[in-house]
Formats: C-alpha cells, sequence, structure tokens
C-alpha cells in the first residue's frame, strides 16, 4: 500500500500536456508542409493522402482525450483513491476509447506509407511484393485485430479492478501492443532501404536519405 506522501510524488500531467502539445504541433506542421508540396506541384490527392489526412483527424482526436484525462488526473496516482465508482468508471472508458484511436491512428499512418512505397516503387520486385504485403496484412487485419482484442481485455480487467476497489492489473499487455506497434515499424522503415541503396545519385546524398531511415529505426 503506498503512503500519501508516495502517491502525492507521482504526478507526470505538466509533461504529458506538454509532450501531447508538442506532438500535435510537430503534426499538424508535418501535415501542412505535405499539402503545400502537393498544392505547388498541383498533384490529385492519392490514396495514401486521404489515409494520412485520416490519421491526422484521429490523433487530433486521440490528442484531445489524452488531454482530457490528464487535466482530470489520469496520471496523477493521488487522485485515484479518491474517484468515485462512476468517475472511475468514465476515466476508464476515455481510456479505452483513447487505446482505440491510438490503434486506429497507427494503422492508417502505416498503410499511408505503405501505399507511398508502392506508387513510388511499384511492386514489380519480388521480395519488394512480398514484404510489402506481409506489412499491409500484419498492420490490417493483424494488428488492428490484436490489438483490439488487447485493449478490450486490458479495459475489462481496469474496469473489474475499479468496481471491486482491488489492485489494477500490470502494464504487461499494453507492454506487449506497443511492441507489436513498434517492430512493424522499424520493418516498414527498412522496406525501401535496398532501393535506396541502387539509386544513382550523389553518394553523399543518398547516404544522407539512407541515415533518415536508419535515425527512424533506432
Amino acid at each position: 500500500m503506498s503512503t500519501p506522501a508516495e502517491l502525492s510524488g507521482f504526478d507526470k500531467t505538466n509533461d504529458a500536456m506538454v509532450c501531447s502539445a508538442v506532438l500535435l504541433v510537430l503534426a499538424t506542421i508535418s501535415i501542412a508542409i505535405r499539402e503545400c508540396s502537393r498544392r505547388i506541384r498541383k498533384v490529385r490527392l492519392a490514396p495514401y493522402d486521404y489515409l494520412l489526412y485520416t490519421g491526422y483527424l484521429l490523433f487530433v482526436a486521440l490528442t484531445s482525450a489524452t488531454l482530457w484525462s490528464t487535466v482530470h488526473g489520469a496520471l496523477a496516482e493521488a487522485t485515484w483513491p479518491t474517484l468515485s465508482p462512476q468517475e472511475a468508471n468514465l476515466r476508464f472508458k476515455v481510456f479505452f476509447a483513447t487505446s482505440l484511436l491510438w490503434i486506429a491512428t497507427n494503422v492508417c499512418v502505416k498503410l499511408s506509407v505503405l501505399f507511398l512505397y508502392r506508387s513510388i516503387f511499384g511492386l514489380q520486385t519480388p521480395w519488394f511484393r512480398i514484404a510489402w504485403w506481409a506489412n499491409v496484412l500484419w498492420v490490417c487485419p493483424g494488428f488492428l485485430v490484436i490489438g483490439f482484442a488487447m485493449m478490450t481485455y486490458t479495459y475489462t480487467l481496469f474496469d473489474k479492478a475499479a468496481r471491486n476497489r482491488t489492485k489494477p492489473p500490470d502494464e504487461t499487455l499494453n507492454v506487449f501492443v506497443a511492441w507489436m506497434n513498434a517492430v512493424p515499424e522499424m520493418c516498414i522503415l527498412m522496406i525501401p532501404i535496398p532501393h535506396l541503396i541502387a539509386l544513382q545519385m550523389n553518394k553523399r546524398k543518398k547516404y544522407g536519405v539512407i541515415g533518415v531511415f536508419c535515425i527512424g529505426i533506432v
């Protein structure tokens, strides 16, 4: 049982609000740059653009839900023992909605990147075609279905703990879902590297482009 002093010491509210705001600003700037580039080149919206913009709107909703939870003390442990059953239930529902928005956002962004690859490199090369389809099927329906099932199960456990006033479950499932998301991201960033190596261009520029993808993998 944590002491009041220990509980009062665990408060990540300000950190979470700053991180959420910074990520939203960076995402908005990225979308603005992409849209300006498209308009300057006078290119029509492609399927990957629709996926990207859908992902951005989902991210805005995700950030809004995250900020709401944060403002209402979701990351201040000292507030948890003071919640009524109704307040705890509402907080877990928001947590569940946030989890679903996070999954949907990741699926849209990953598919957007994969379809962008397809438009640039095509699917003529056998290894690239296999890698592309493997990632598409892993993202949707793989990550979408498994992530939804895991988050639903986690929500059920937390809801049960809140109703019975027992200790919430550990974060093992959340960590598992996070790794399910991180590993495909690294694979997606690795897919175009062989194509980039084969490009006939200045070595300095080529290594710079490859370095960007490698940094993303790390």
